[in-house]
């Protein structure tokens, strides 16, 4: 399994999983640190998921700070969370832009299976499919910004 040790501002983490736009955020428990989210991962990953651990203060590689307190520890899980966002935002927009290498293409079997980003889209698409549809990148950057707007939560 794909895995990339980075840090978040200053908070160590770990992510683990190919790329792909659906992550789950997995906060150790008391005395735990990033490094518990592989047993997580390891089931995760295979449905197209990536697994993001961090450690918090006082855990891992952060022992010897000393500042546990939800006024420390809320604003660092909205830093990660941000992470987050910007990360599918970069694939989302890559996807719209046609940046997306969907690999191996197999005969007789659609590369969409293979592609990270199929949990994106919701379905397999075939070369009639993709002629018929006339959205351009702008506009459908455009559709998913009106749909956040609202709130929204639209799939495929």
């Amino acid at each position: 399994m794909c895995t990339q040790e980075l840090k978040i501002g200053t908070i160590p983490a770990v992510l683990y999983g190919e790329p792909a736009p659906n992550i789950w955020l997995f906060v150790h428990g008391q005395g735990g640190n990033k490094t518990e989210a592989a047993a997580f991962a390891a089931l995760a990953a295979p449905t197209g998921w990536q697994v993001l651990g961090i450690d918090l203060p006082e855990h891992g590689d952060r022992t010897g700070e000393t500042d546990f307190t939800p006024w420390q520890v809320v604003p660092e899980l909205q830093t990660v969370l941000a992470y987050v966002k910007r990360v599918v935002a970069t694939m989302g927009e890559a996807l719209l832009e046609g940046r997306v290498e969907a690999a191996p293409h197999l005969k007789n079997r659609s590369a969409c299976r293979y592609c990270p980003y199929s949990p994106v889209c919701g379905k397999e698409f075939t070369a009639k499919d993709v002629e018929l549809d006339k959205t351009t990148p702008q506009q459908a950057l455009e559709k998913m910004r009106e749909t956040l707007e609202k709130g929204g939560n639209t799939h495929g």
